[in-house]
């Protein structure tokens, strides 16, 4: 039987090919709208941003590289535009087109936002690219995915979720759309960075909505070069990420074969690690891998619930002035009232991007004992999560955070944690 995610991502994916078939405007990436309130950015700033961010990476239909960003033009117009085949002068079908709106636009969005028609309705919510943040990798906790662990999480898809597996494309289709994740991502980043360098160097008044240094890159010398600057940052995090994939020490590695009473020692060993204080498993997973504590937010969810939160203060502190202005002075009631006009926009402003959110979601611990496993069940792939825990999330790492820093297990803890673990795997048979 088919799962109930299968038939509303078929209809919202009927929505989309629907609404691009009646609507013939080109799509736009939406801006981060959100980001762009949190820094009190005027709209000629936020338009200024966008316009810049167009000029560097194109749009949906037609993307382009910023010079030195290591992305290939020609895999990422596979991926993008609408699905189909680019024709020649003759009619003939040549080129593929369209692969992230065809396969993920539907969750992940146009803009890779995470918001895409279908998932409302879906837990978790689809991945938000733009920070820039992957959780199932084989890279330390801070360190950007390789392209292979990018290409994993696509030929597997992830258990549990309604993201599927996309193993049945050819090679050449799935290196475009890991080519194309990559571009939203950093993207996504360049956009953030922006907004917090032209929140940070440039001056305006939030409360008159004006500013006296427009950012136009394009005819301003430290415009631009604050341009470049944000983007080199940016390329810099994705250079050599198999750098930086973490390889357990070989002297601690269990071996290949090992007798039915070394594995039940291990496991045995794995167990106790897993209850006691030191590696504080059971405080999310619970003491019989089963009866999961959801107590935090991931980071996509606990900007959006302080997002939220910050809209609910500054509608306190509105309602405050209010009461207070019949008691003030005529002296302070001008500038007070300047001050409501100002705060009540910004609150109408916060109000209209808080519209476009998905309700924040608790993260969900996973349920060991079920033995389904996101982000692959292999053992490699257990010991780099236990080992540096799972970016973006509560999840910690256990191991070291970097070399030459001790964990707060060893290795071989690690290893015996992952035999544990992994002797669930039956009950997922």
């Amino acid at each position: 039987m088919r799962s109930t995610c299968f038939y509303w991502l078929s209809g919202s994916m009927l929505l989309v090919l629907a609404t691009a078939g009646c609507n013939n405007r080109a799509p736009q990436f939406a801006p981060n709208r959100m980001a762009m309130i949190e820094a009190q950015l005027v709209d000629e700033h936020q338009q200024q941003i966008t316009q810049e961010l167009t000029e560097l990476f194109g749009t949906p239909d037609d993307p382009r590289v910023p010079e030195g960003v290591d992305l290939d033009v020609e895999l990422l117009q596979m991926a993008a535009g609408q699905a189909g085949y680019e024709k020649d002068e003759y009619g003939h079908e040549y080129q593929q087109r369209g692969l992230y709106r065809q396969h993920c636009a539907s969750c992940h969005g146009i803009t890779g936002d995470g918001r895409g028609p279908a998932a409302a309705v879906l837990e978790p919510y689809p991945r938000d690219f733009r920070p820039g943040v992957f959780k199932w990798k084989s890279t330390r906790l801070a360190s950007k995915p390789t392209d292979d662990d990018l290409l994993g999480v696509l030929q597997r898809g992830v258990s549990g979720t309604a993201m599927p597996s996309f193993g049945l494309l050819a090679p050449e289709q799935l290196d475009a759309l890991v080519e194309y994740v990559r571009y939203l991502a950093i993207r996504g980043q360049v956009e953030r960075e922006l907004i917090a360098t032209v929140a940070d160097e440039l001056d305006f008044d939030p409360a008159a909505g004006t500013t006296d240094e427009p950012f136009v890159p394009a005819e301003d010398e430290d415009d631009q070069a604050m341009v470049d600057d944000v983007v080199a940052s940016i390329v810099q995090s994705w250079q050599s990420p198999t750098e930086q994939i973490v390889e357990p020490d070989p002297q601690t590695m269990p071996a290949d074969e090992r007798t039915d009473a070394q594995m039940a020692e291990s496991i045995e060993a794995g167990r106790q690690l897993f209850l006691s204080p030191r590696a504080k498993c059971t405080d999310c997973h619970g003491a019989d891998a089963r009866s999961i504590v959801v107590k935090d937010y991931d980071d996509w969810n606990q900007a959006v619930f302080d997002f939220r939160q910050r809209s609910a203060t500054l509608a306190a502190q509105i309602a405050r002035d209010r009461e207070n202005l019949p008691g003030l002075d005529s002296s302070l009631a001008k500038s007070a009232r300047e001050r409501l006009t100002s705060e009540s926009r910004r609150l109408k402003q916060r109000g209209q991007v808080s519209e476009e959110l998905l309700a924040p979601q608790l993260a969900r611990p996973r349920e060991l004992a079920d033995g389904v496993f996101r982000g692959g069940d292999r053992s490699i792939d257990l010991f780099r999560r236990i080992h540096q825990g799972v970016a973006g999330t509560p999840m910690p790492g256990q191991g070291s955070p970097r070399p030459g820093v001790e964990g707060a297990l060893s290795e071989q803890e690690i290893w015996q944690l992952v035999d544990y673990v992994r002797s669930f795997l039956h009950n997922s048979d």
